[in-house]
């Protein structure tokens, strides 16, 4: 699967609702299920996804600590 731009809107998603069923994340930008699943379930999803997290991660202990 080529990564498209529409592909972010679903990643930014669940990375701001890590608890979002497919049907709300579908609703939220216009995929049916089946793609949401699909993209989903790809290597480069899983990537982004796991950067981003980690992003979100480290900010969030840089916040609670003080830091810059």
């Amino acid at each position: 699967m080529t990564w498209q731009r529409r592909h972010d809107a679903v990643l930014r998603y669940t990375v701001e609702r890590p608890a979002a069923r497919n049907a709300e994340i579908a609703e939220a930008t216009g995929y049916s299920v089946w793609h949401i699943s699909r993209i989903m379930r790809s290597p480069e999803f899983d990537r982004r996804y796991r950067a981003a997290a980690d992003t979100v991660l480290l900010d969030a202990t840089r916040r609670l600590l003080g830091g810059p």
